[in-house]
């Protein structure tokens, strides 16, 4: 009995112990069961019948960088290419003409025209004196350009010259006044200059035939004495140069570049001032630009507009280069006065027996010179020209170097 009993105890122990392990492998099973669910739902998670081997990493969106270096051209030193005006939307003009290679003509001032004779509206009939005329065969002005900047010596001036303005101080103080209409501006650069370091930028914008007509004029009202003459005027008779660069073909209803003006005073006393000559530069056929010489005089010596023109060049005006324009201007308020006008030493016209001032009250400076950039509607309507070494001299100055 004894033993059965003890029989008993040992089978019941041996029974708990199998049980027991049975329980054990059951639950090491199910934890088995779940790691695998587990790595199957996320590829992260080790994997529990491998543990000794990761599971593949969750790939992840690149991080953002910083786009590669653009290779950037090197910056030209030339002005860019600019576009001219194609000669088919030019306006209709004259043909094309050139003067002859002879040398020009001598300064007579009445000499016959070898053109027909033009009148203005004057007391009396202008003499005007060009060039032999023959048609040119000169290609149109090319599109493109390669402008130095490089430096050039600032240009020596003789001591008879009666007023100099070169730049080379860095501003206009040279000019006597600045007179700025609508959106305009002059400013002195060294992108390009005719000598020396300098030159002066004249900018209009928004020219495009609005009521205001955007120009910037430099002035000269005052220069050195000439003996037996009003030191607050200019002199009688002197020589106005000036050089221009164009960098493009412009088109325009009327673009005024260059002037002889006059101040006077109005019946309130206060002052105000008329263009008396201009000269502006028009477009022909071809699409080349050319001088042509305005007055502003009526038929009583008085001030008039829109005026008349006088006289044409027969010369293309360059673009993309300097160019020399040089005028021989006799003030007066008699039916004897003079302009003369040289591009690049070539005689353009030579008119006289006109009246060149009028007869108005002033008080000072009554005679101006101005070179400018100043239109009314262009194309482009918003452009630069640039002006250099201009100079006032009772001698002929010459386009020189």
């Amino acid at each position: 009995m004894r033993l059965l009993s003890h029989l008993s105890r040992r089978q019941l122990f041996a029974g708990s112990s199998v049980l027991l392990m049975v329980l054990l492998v059951g639950l090491a099973l199910a934890v088995s069961s779940i790691s695998s669910e587990a790595a199957a739902d996320d590829p992260g998670v080790a994997s529990a019948s491998n543990p000794s081997t990761p599971a593949p990493a969750t790939a992840l969106p690149p991080l953002e960088t910083a786009d590669p270096p653009t290779s950037v051209p090197a910056e030209p030193t030339a002005k860019p290419t600019t576009t001219v005006v194609s000669p088919s939307t030019a306006k209709p003009t004259t043909t094309v003409v050139s003067p002859s290679t002879a040398s020009a003509p001598p300064e007579t001032i009445q000499a016959t025209s070898t053109t027909p004779v033009v009148t203005v509206t004057t007391t009396t009939v202008a003499t005007i004196t060009t060039p032999a005329q023959t048609t040119s065969t000169s290609p149109p002005p090319s599109t493109t350009s390669t402008t130095s900047t490089t430096a050039t010596p600032a240009r020596q001036w003789g001591e008879a010259v009666l007023w100099v303005a070169d730049h080379e101080s860095g501003n206009v103080s040279e000019w006597t006044r600045v007179s700025v209409s609508g959106d305009a501006d002059a400013r002195v650069t060294d992108e390009i200059a005719h000598s020396g370091r300098f030159a002066n930028a004249l900018t209009i914008r928004d020219a495009d035939g609005g009521p205001t007509s955007p120009g910037v004029r430099m002035a000269v009202e005052e220069v050195l004495p000439v003996p037996d003459q009003d030191p607050e005027n200019l002199p009688t008779e002197a020589y106005y140069s000036v050089y221009y660069y164009f960098p493009q073909v412009v088109d325009s209803t009327w673009w005024n570049i260059y002037q002889w003006k006059q101040a006077y005073l109005r019946s309130d006393g206060s002052q105000s001032r008329h263009p008396v000559y201009t000269v502006n530069p028009e477009l022909r056929s071809d699409g080349s630009m050319y001088l042509k010489l305005r007055s502003k005089v009526g038929p009583a010596g008085d001030y008039v507009q829109p005026g008349s023109t006088l006289a044409t060049s027969s010369v293309a005006l360059p673009i993309q280069s300097w160019v020399h324009l040089e005028c021989l201007y006799r003030w007066s308020q008699a039916p004897d006065g003079r302009i003369a006008c040289w591009q690049d030493g070539v005689l353009l016209w030579d008119v006289s027996g006109v009246v060149t001032e009028f007869d108005l009250p002033y008080n000072k400076h009554p005679r101006q010179w101005t070179v400018n950039n100043y239109a009314n509607d262009t194309e482009p309507s918003t452009h630069t020209i640039y002006i250099d070494d201009a100079a006032v001299s009772p001698n002929r100055i010459g386009p020189g170097s």
